[in-house]
């Protein structure tokens, strides 16, 4: 419930942001900028929302299979009988702990970190969390 709810008002205030930077057209494109990254690095003009807490593995795991699909977590592949990787979308990057353990689209067992490569496709980046099988799939 705790990423569910975090990730909800992360996609609501970046979105929020984004749509105000359209929509205002008196606000100059560097301004529109700052706030959707304001918004994205979890701060507005220096004030931090404490109120977001870092996910976890524990944490990420507990979003059901829609829930992930709905927030942009896909599947990298899918094997049967093998823990599913569900690549990070990169506008939740902020809120994932450091030291949570990530699998690259190689294989590569990493841990987040502040220098992790933020390249994406398709909106996700190169890495995930590998989600242990459910039960019933």
């Amino acid at each position: 419930m705790l990423a569910f709810k975090t990730l909800t008002i992360l996609r609501r205030r970046i979105l929020n942001a984004a749509a105000e930077a359209s929509a205002y057209n008196s606000w100059s494109d560097e301004y529109a900028r700052d706030k959707i990254l304001d918004a994205w690095k979890l701060s507005y003009k220096g004030t931090t929302f404490s109120d977001l807490p870092m996910l976890g593995w524990n944490d990420l795991i507990q979003l059901t299979d829609d829930q992930f699909d709905d927030f942009g977590f896909f599947i990298w592949e899918k094997e049967e009988n093998k823990p599913v990787i569900r690549l990070i979308p990169l506008w939740t990057v902020n809120v994932i702990a450091p030291r949570t353990p990530l699998v690259s689209i190689n294989g590569d067992r990493i841990h987040m970190h502040s220098d992790l490569d933020l390249d994406s496709r398709g909106g996700v980046i190169a890495y995930g969390i590998e989600v242990p099988l459910r039960t019933g799939t």
